[in-house]
């Protein structure tokens, strides 16, 4: 007790525990004042040497306060006593510091395999800035794809954890990941400043922070920027090929806008792709060398080309050009490969050429779901290679559990498989996601029809008629007056029918779509003169002849193989021999 009550004495404890609260409080503002000047790095950096500093200040004040009434010869024994200890202090603070990063333990780092970037904060006061924090939400998640081995999920399935209060081992579980990035992203003029962390899923530790910052030409380096610290913040390897080849260009800040913009209108407004057209377009004239606008617009037409009434010549032509300069201004970036992929299949049919441009995007973003999704339908079609498409298909819907669209993708070629039940099944989850989205019931009247199942297909064709109202849509017609003439409504059927002989003024019927209209009506002469118009014609649906069930009672006629063969597709189906194949068992 005799030294305790010396050092009260000499006011060692009360300066000790002054010395202390003082030196903590001073590191915690301090950072905080460096962190917001000059971002999160030199915060850490100067965190770390404030506290080495003040390590080694703490020995001298002890010094000071005991040496106060000592000796010249005590002196010099508390002198050498307190360099020795700041000595081992020191040593110890430097040696594990191998990393400016944390290093996560073994069990977390070693062990992730996928993660999900959440909805990135924003805190620009302007409420306007939302879309912006979306769209570096979206390219980040991009960049963080093409980096690395690791699964990552898509933005369309991490939108829904916006201001949630689920918990992060929570999400994760619903996500299927081992770790969460979330963050912020503040824009105030053309600054920009993204701060991120890394958290464990299984422990809820941070694995790694950190923030970066710029102006907003060069927004595409500083996404880059943070993916690449933030897989080596988790120790996942990377093949260099995946890394883009030359450094990310500038890209003028209005146009990037538009961009982002476009981007999510696309994603959102699924009946309304006119106005993701205009953004487009908008951001291609803020700065034509944009790659990704063009390659983004491209797929847009092809889209259409699938579900409206746009003409087919319209489509392809904006399609193939704007691929084309896609690919032009930047040949190594993944929308560009995908972009140029999706026109040589859909419109020019030259299938060699879209595998080739999808190997390449693959290559270069293993992690892209659209393009995974796009791969998959290629290979189910023009292969019929039912398990490597749906495999990929799968894979896609991995990275992006929550997008109806990848739901929906499932359920058209399991139905194209012949899967018919597991195809309902995708159908309805699409459905469940996405309830204003009528195709995917539209697709469950051609599986209800395939599975003899025709009173479950009227009912839901009376449904959808219904709901469209005065829409002229030709693949409801066409599937609501099949459905109708299997079940003896024959006066509806062929109202419906008629509807397709008398289309709106403007709007052209894809003979495709009334060729199995025609085999509706078991109408086999008028359904392989429809074939042949479509061939002269080059419509894109043109696709789905190899593989679409209802051409099974027509597939040996010769008029019906002279159209196959003159389409190119590859010689010998890879799809198994067994037409009447039984659902597929996941």
């Amino acid at each position: 007790m005799g030294i305790i009550q010396e050092l009260k004495n000499r006011g060692v404890i009360q300066t000790a525990a002054l010395y202390i609260a003082v030196a903590w409080g001073g590191i915690e503002i301090l950072t905080f004042l460096i962190d917001a000047l000059f971002g999160g790095r030199i915060a850490a950096l100067a965190n770390r040497y404030l506290a080495i500093l003040l390590i080694a200040g703490f020995p001298v004040t002890m010094y000071l306060a005991w040496t106060r009434d000592l000796g010249l010869r005590a002196r010099r024994v508390v002198r050498a006593t307190a360099l020795a200890v700041l000595l081992v202090l020191v040593i110890i603070w430097l040696v594990p510091s191998g990393q400016e990063v944390p290093r996560p333990s073994e069990s977390s780092a070693g062990d992730v395999t996928a993660l999900a970037v959440l909805p990135l904060e924003n805190l620009s006061d302007e409420p306007g800035q939302e879309f912006f924090a979306a769209g570096m939400t979206e390219a980040l998640i991009a960049e963080l794809s093409r980096l690395g081995a690791i699964r990552v999920i898509s933005r369309t399935s991490v939108m829904q954890y916006a201001a949630t209060t689920k918990t992060i081992p929570e999400i994760a579980a619903e996500l299927g990941v081992d770790a969460i990035v979330e963050g912020s992203v503040l824009r105030a003029g053309n600054q920009v400043r993204i701060t991120a962390q890394l958290i464990d899923a299984a422990t809820d530790l941070h694995l790694w922070a950190d923030s970066f910052e710029g102006v907003v030409e060069d927004v595409l380096a500083l996404q880059s920027e943070a993916a690449q610290s933030m897989v080596d913040g988790i120790g996942a390897s990377f093949r260099s090929e995946t890394v883009r080849l030359q450094p990310p260009r500038q890209v003028f800040p209005e146009a990037y806008d538009a961009f982002l913009e476009a981007q999510l209108t696309g994603l959102e407004s699924q009946r309304d792709p006119q106005a993701a057209i205009a953004a487009i377009e908008r951001a291609i004239s803020l700065d034509p060398t944009f790659a990704p606008a063009y390659a983004l617009l491209s797929e847009v037409y092809g889209y259409l080309a699938l579900t409206t009434n746009v003409r087919q010549g319209d489509a392809y032509l904006q399609a193939r050009q704007l691929a084309r300069k896609a690919l032009e201004l930047d040949p190594n970036h993944p929308s560009s490969r995908f972009a140029m992929a999706r026109a040589l299949f859909q419109f020019e049919w030259d299938w060699a050429g879209a595998e080739a441009q999808f190997s390449e995007g693959i290559r270069l973003d293993p992690n892209d779901a659209n393009g995974l999704a796009l791969y998959g339908s290629f290979r189910t079609l023009i292969h019929w290679d039912c398990d490597g498409g749906l495999q990929r298909l799968e894979s896609a819907r991995n990275r992006d559990p929550f997008n109806p669209a990848m739901h929906f993708d499932l359920g058209v070629y399991h139905f194209h498989c012949r899967n018919y039940e597991v195809s309902l099944q995708h159908l309805e989850r699409t459905t469940d996601l996405l309830p204003e989205f009528y195709w995917a019931r539209l697709i469950a009247v051609w599986n209800h029809m395939m599975l003899g199942a025709g009173g479950r297909a009227e009912i839901l064709c009376d449904a959808l008629l219904e709901e469209v109202g005065d829409t002229f849509d030709p693949r409801l017609i066409g599937s609501c007056a099949w459905a109708y003439f299997g079940a003896s409504r024959s006066d509806r059927a062929f109202e419906l029918r008629a509807q397709l002989d008398n289309p709106p003024e403007g709007i052209e019927v894809d003979p495709f779509i009334y060729s199995w209209t025609c085999l509706g009506f078991a109408d086999r002469n008028c359904a392989l003169e429809q074939l042949e118009r479509a061939l002269k014609q080059r419509s894109s649906d043109l696709i789905f002849l190899r593989t679409g069930p209802i051409f099974d009672t027509v597939r040996e006629e010769p008029r019906f193989k002279a159209v196959v063969q003159k389409m190119g597709f590859p010689e010998t189906p890879e799809f198994g021999g067994n037409l009447e194949r039984q659902p597929h068992q996941e």
